[in-house]
């Protein structure tokens, strides 16, 4: 980026097309604020104790989760999602368009975080788990803005969902609530002699995608 030191020798960074294009890391933004902040101690040491309170209930939860995974396991393959109350119209419109078109549903697994977004994805039909203990306290509204501690919680959730289900030996389509399918993805995936022979993929996110060219666009200017 075309980023350095504000006018006059001032602290203040930004983009301007007079700066040399110097390498940034990917949290850099165009008017020089950094995203990828470092935690503080303090936040470290609260994650410590929500992983430890995890890590001891794990093998209850596991016990719980995995004859769930039994049943709706594909080739040793499930699809994974996570949704709250706040989410549900989200979920609600995926389970809908796929059902348009005539998708099986019956391989995933959905991970509620309270007791209304248990009962509105059972009442979709989908396969629901559910445990209070061992997610914890996790707000029903949903995140205000990117990036919020409502955010935070869910994208912890999100994580435990998934090592939960790869530390029973099954293979993990994790996916977001807020997309629709046009075809089932998993066939497609397992098939390597279309995507090659590889242990995992990644998807760049739209909001991710967004703020690249953001500041690109501003980098160029």
């Amino acid at each position: 980026m075309r980023i350095g030191k504000g006018a006059a020798g001032g602290t203040k960074q930004g983009s301007s097309l007079d700066k040399a294009l110097v390498r940034v890391g990917s949290g850099k933004t165009w008017n020089g604020a950094e995203n990828n902040v470092v935690p503080k101690i303090n936040d470290s040491k609260c994650n410590w104790k929500l992983l430890a309170k995890y890590f001891e209930g794990m093998e209850r939860i596991n016990m719980k989760l995995e004859p769930l995974l039994k049943s709706v396991a594909r080739d040793n393959t499930v699809v994974v999602m996570v949704a709250n109350a706040g989410v549900i119209e989200l979920l609600t419109n995926f389970v809908c368009a796929a059902r348009s078109k005539n998708i099986d549903l019956s391989h995933i697994i959905m991970f509620a975080t309270d007791e209304e977004g248990k009962q509105a994805a059972e009442e979709l039909g989908l396969t629901v788990f559910y445990d209070k203990e061992a997610f914890g306290d996790v707000p029903k509204e949903h995140a205000g803005v990117y990036g919020d501690s409502i955010f935070g919680k869910m994208m912890l959730i999100k994580v435990y969902s998934v090592h939960l289900c790869m530390s029973l030996g099954y293979n993990v389509l994790f996916q977001d609530v807020d997309i629709i399918w046009m075809q089932d993805p998993v066939p497609y995936l397992q098939d390597k002699t279309k995507v090659g022979d590889f242990d995992c993929y990644f998807e760049v996110t739209a909001g991710a995608k967004r703020q690249q060219k953001h500041d690109a666009a501003h980098a160029n200017n």
